[in-house]
């Protein structure tokens, strides 16, 4: 819970939370993640609010070292309550503590237990029988402690917590305002996870009654009670005791309390007894055992002898072995029921067991014909038992097989992150001599064969869109809806987090480096229910099995929520920091002057992530999803969530108004050319086939009334997807004069001569221009990527396709170059049309020839096809043509349901 206290002087919000205790690390890792947003996102909320944040956190710090309490530049040491030194009477440090120290570095909070005026040495603050130690803390921000006065740890005797009382200077008058608590918001998860309620109003009527009959009195004369006056006058010199005397008191007092209090205790474990596990493997076995285990809790709390609590460890190791054999229990029937529905090629039971659904909605009639090979699930199924985590723990891995988050994230690692046997393997410095290009490949099913049946070694070789295209068909052909996305302009291993370094030399060479902006980048995109962010329902999800060089090393991303990466929300997936920066980032252009020096250049640069796209379903054409990862460019929402996202990325701006995190980024980034009177851009002239000159028309425009005499300096390299540059193909220098207010137009042509045998199977040719420097050392720069289209392959379906009835298509190519091609193969390939790919040799096409060749083939499979013809050569082999072929669709049959 939170409110807001708002005086003249400063506005506080106080936060009151409650740690549970976990024995699993993770669940306590995920309790403090929890509170860390909802913190962070109140500070957002209140960029000017002090915090104050006290309660039961179960942790315990030791000599652990937050944020340097003692250097507070604004304050002398007259002035500061805070000591230089934390000092406590608890000498015990858990994993707990670590998380709190993590939380107060992270935020910038401070934590007064023991370095505060009234509470140096730390005092307790909590006992049980004769364990004490000090897990309740009070923190602040830094803007609240030169209004701290003191800290006092208050005994009392009716808990076994003692409240910490903190006393601040505040000038004026405050008032309090609603409750900041957000569980009202179903977006927003509340910071108080569990509650313990261990003192009614019920209970505390009936000890006042006690305390006041003549047995309570006679008692209370034996013992100096602590009182604590809840008025704000002070309490008489005197009236309080040390805590030492406080200590012997309270133990007395329990120790007359407990046959008072025994009749509450037994009605909270009869209260907790009645809870409802909805675990498969809780039967009613397990229910009794849980409900005698707890009585027998309650008991040695109350009457701890030893007797009672070897009787306790006992029945406790007892109900562990037995929630133990439940457990593996159902591992062995789930198991049976996979493999029995494997071997009777009942679909309808085995998609239920593996989403993990027990029934369907209604009939969903199942098509005769399969969607994939007879031999594909098998394959799916073998890379799931090559995985790490089925080789580490069977049992565990087949248990979570119905948890779609589960299998995303093990074919993640699988495709090409496995050590030994990942399905594909990454070409080492982009070299593909020892394998098989990766533009050579037509589909996921003879990479995936070619796996299985070379006993899982690493097929040679594969980009991202290979990874993207087996990942999406081994998570399909396992019940996940999945599909391919591909982005443009993506800078995949950029080290800075939303700002990405371009730098050129004076003659318009790309120099590459570490942070090469890819042409475009592919991943997937998988529908699933997010259980483990608490998802109420479906949505689509990132995942990207390309690898990623991190500070961590290699490593994949996702599952991803894509609304969070659109909204900015980086922290719900430990991944979502770096796909924001993937799709939101700037480009900043520098140009060497040798000797580690470099100057910003003057061009025009756009946003990374643009034109996110995936096929359309039911056609071939592009549905662009940019939306669905990135707000309008310009907008408030996008806005919005850049702010989000910068907060959470980078603690610099934690506390930051937008105003400077927009100021810090923008002088980043490249000043436009029209900052220098001028305005330059490339225009394609034609769309040059492989084989034609390019033609390009660079348009320039003076703005300014003075005339311009510039120097510029153009060069065309090849590139590659990754961004990786080759060597120069073009080379050229040029002095322009522009009038006031002219607009000129240069044609500029690079003859197939220069970029023929340079481009290599990427067909991307980037021009530059860039100006040489004057006496102000302004240096402008514009930039073109440029895709050279394959030669086009002509297919012509000749006969009216039929079920299991030949059928003859026309294969065309033409070769327009002034050279032969050598060693051409044509090679055809198509799923229910084509059997097995085949690969027939053509020989050499002689310059300006056209080669024609009829094939005959036999469908065997109703649907949509597609027939893909390719020609390789001496010159490219990424050279490809296709046609649909709609054989109909197939009949279906109504059966007992399906996926």
């Amino acid at each position: 819970m939170a409110v807001l206290l708002r005086t003249h002087e400063i506005q506080i919000i106080i936060v009151n939370l409650y740690m549970p205790i976990s024995r699993l690390r993770i669940h306590s890792k995920s309790h403090w993640g929890d509170l860390e947003r909802y913190l962070m996102q109140l500070m957002m909320d209140y960029p000017r609010a002090a915090i104050m944040i006290g309660g039961d956190c179960n942790a315990r710090i030791n000599a652990l070292e937050d944020s340097d309490i003692g250097d507070m530049p604004h304050l002398t040491p007259e002035d500061s309550p805070l000591a230089s030194t934390r000092i406590l009477l608890d000498q015990v440090s858990n994993f707990t503590g670590r998380l709190l120290i993590q939380l107060a570095n992270k935020l910038d909070l401070h934590i007064l237990n023991g370095a505060v005026n009234g509470d140096c040495p730390g005092q307790f603050t909590f006992f049980l029988s004769t364990k004490r130690s000090i897990i309740d803390y009070v923190m602040v921000s830094r803007g609240l402690i030169d209004k701290i006065i003191e800290l006092k740890v208050t005994p009392r005797p009716e808990s076994d917590h003692f409240p910490l009382r903190v006393t601040c200077r505040l000038t004026n008058e405050g008032v309090i305002e609603p409750s900041l608590n957000r569980r009202d918001d179903p977006e927003t998860k509340p910071s108080v996870l569990a509650q313990r309620i261990k003192w009614s109003p019920e209970l505390e009527a009936r000890l006042t009654s006690w305390c006041y009959s003549e047995v309570g009195m006679e008692e209370h004369k034996k013992i100096t009670l602590v009182c604590i006056k809840r008025c704000e006058e002070p309490a008489p010199e005197g009236a309080l005791v040390s805590q030492t005397e406080a200590i012997v008191n309270y133990e007395a007092l329990i120790s007359l309390l407990i046959p008072f209090l025994v009749r509450g205790t037994q009605a909270r474990v009869r209260a907790t007894s009645h809870i409802s596990y909805n675990k498969p493997w809780f039967d009613q076995d397990c229910k009794k055992a849980k409900k005698v285990l707890l009585q027998l809790s309650a008991d040695r709390k109350i009457n701890n002898t030893l007797s009672l609590d070897t009787k306790f460890k006992q029945y406790k190791g007892s109900y562990k072995s037995l929630i133990k054999a439940k457990k593996e229990a159902l591992k062995e029937r789930q198991w049976s029921e996979l493999i029995m529905a494997l071997n009777k090629k009942d679909e309808a039971s085995f998609w239920r067991l593996v989403s993990g659904v027990n029934s369907f909605p209604r009939q969903i009639p199942v098509p005769e014909e399969r969607w994939f090979q007879d031999d594909i699930l098998e394959i799916c199924l073998k890379i799931l038992d090559t995985s790490t985590n089925f080789q580490r723990d069977p049992g565990m891995d087949c248990s979570c097989r119905n948890d779609p988050v589960y299998i995303s994230r093990v074919l993640n690692n699988m495709i090409c992150c496995h050590k030994k046997k990942s399905i594909l393997k990454v070409p080492p410095s982009n070299n593909y001599l020892h394998g098989l290009s990766p533009f050579m490949w037509n589909g996921s099913v003879p990479i995936l064969r070619q796996w299985y049946h070379t006993k899982c070694k690493p097929v040679k070789y594969g980009h991202c869109g290979t990874f993207a295209s087996v990942m999406c068909t081994v998570m399909r052909c396992l019940g996940i809806p999945s599909r391919v996305v591909t982005g443009f302009y993506c800078p995949l291993n950029a080290v800075d987090t939303l700002i990405v370094q371009e730098v050129f030399d004076y003659t318009g060479k790309t120099l590459s480096g570490k942070e090469n902006i890819w042409s475009h980048h592919c991943w997937n995109e998988s529908w699933m229910v997010r259980k483990d962010i608490n998802q109420s329902g479906g949505d689509w999800q990132y995942l990207d099995p390309s690898l990623v060089e991190t500070s961590k090393g290699s490593v994949c991303s996702g599952p991803i929520c894509v609304n969070s990466i659109r909204d900015g929300d980086v922290d719900t997936d430990p991944d979502g920091s770096h796909v924001f920066c993937l799709l939101n980032a700037r480009s900043t252009a520098w140009v060497s002057q040798g000797k580690g020096k470099k100057t910003k250049l003057h061009c025009d640069s756009w946003p990374c992530g643009q034109c996110i796209s995936t096929k359309s379903v039911g056609s071939d054409l592009r549905e662009d999803v940019t939306y669905a990862y990135k707000h309008e460019l310009g907008s408030a929402q996008e806005k919005k969530a850049l702010y989000k996202a910068c907060r959470k990325i980078s603690s610099q701006y934690l506390n930051a108004p937008n105003s400077e995190i927009d100021k810090d980024i923008t002088s980043h980034r490249n000043r436009g050319l029209n900052d220098t009177g001028m305005a330059m851009k490339f225009k394609v002239a034609n769309c040059p086939l492989y084989g034609e000159d390019v033609q390009i028309n660079w348009v320039l425009e003076n703005l300014s009334n003075e005339t311009k005499e510039k120097k510029f300096n153009l060069c065309a390299q090849g590139m590659m997807y990754n961004g990786c540059s080759l060597d120069h193909l073009w080379k050229d220098n040029m002095h322009i004069t522009l009038d006031p207010k002219e607009v000129k137009t240069i044609l500029i042509k690079i003859p197939y001569d220069n970029y023929g045998s340079q481009l290599c199977d990427h067909n991307i040719m980037r021009v530059v221009a860039v100006s040489m420097p004057e006496c102000k050392g302004d240096v402008m720069m514009v930039e073109r990527d440029i895709l050279i289209d394959s030669l086009p392959i002509g297919i012509k379906i000749l006969d009216q396709p039929r079920l299991n009835a030949l059928c003859s298509a026309e294969v065309t190519f033409s070769n327009p170059l002034n050279e032969d091609l050598k060693n051409c193969v044509l090679n055809l390939e198509g799923y229910g049309l084509i059997g097995e790919p085949t690969a027939t040799e053509l020989g050499t096409l002689a310059a300006h020839h056209m080669a024609q060749t009829c094939v005959e083939f036999t469908p065997y499979r109703l649907g949509r096809h597609q027939f893909i013809a390719s020609i390789s050569c001496n010159k490219f082999c990424n050279c490809k043509g296709y046609t649909s072929v709609d054989m109909g669709k197939p009949p279906t049959t109504s059966g007992e349901g399906g996926a």
